[in-house]
């Protein structure tokens, strides 16, 4: 409403220089053509299970559509994976990434049968710092993520390590593990490859 009627969005002083702040950033909403390789590896072994290359094909008001089956909100929060799990509105991915910026978020998850389960995730930024991937080295902004969700197998623990740039909405690198009583029942690293931006 308030931009409506001509209000604009503040804009916080340059903190280059401050001492006191690893700086703060606004990600670039994605376009048509962006296109990014991973590799995916195990987490634990670091043997690569295997490379995937996607590009968006459509933006709309409210998602952005990969050509793999991957369609998030426009700030690049999952709505579907490539496997066909579906999310109702969530918040992995801030508007402005800046240290120390913590939140939580709840969602629901339903998988490609329709069976549907509730997730929670408690997320903090915690550092700005060098990561080294195939695609280059990045100054990124290392985000934390711990929660727990309750599909049918049982409650899963989760813990995720994410690294974002806001030259494009989707991690450089990207640690996931899945716990269920105690056991690993998913470990996976994503690393960038390469990029193309529109």
């Amino acid at each position: 409403m308030l931009a409506a009627r001509g209000e604009q969005r503040i804009q916080i002083a340059s903190q280059t220089g401050n001492p006191f702040t690893k700086g703060s950033a606004y990600a670039r909403t994605s376009r048509v053509g962006d296109t990014v390789t991973y590799r995916v590896l195990d987490l634990r072994s670091k043997v690569e299970r295997g490379t995937h290359t996607a590009t968006v094909i459509k933006v709309t008001d409210t998602e952005v559509i990969r050509d793999d089956g991957f369609v998030s909100d426009l700030l690049g929060n999952q709505r579907r994976s490539r496997q066909g799990y579906a999310n109702s509105p969530n918040q992995f991915v801030p508007l402005e990434f800046q240290v120390g910026k913590r939140w939580r978020t709840q969602f629901e998850v339903t998988d490609p049968k329709g069976v549907t389960w509730h997730a929670e995730q408690e997320l903090r930024i915690v550092a700005r710092e060098r990561v080294t991937v195939p695609a280059r080295s990045f100054n990124a902004f290392r985000l934390e993520a711990r929660g727990m969700s309750w599909p049918p197998q049982g409650p899963t623990e989760s813990q995720v390590t994410r690294w974002h740039v806001p030259e494009f909405q989707w991690p450089v690198a990207r640690d996931e593990v899945r716990r269920r009583a105690g056991v690993d029942v998913f470990t996976e690293r994503l690393e960038l490859m390469s990029y193309k931006l529109a």
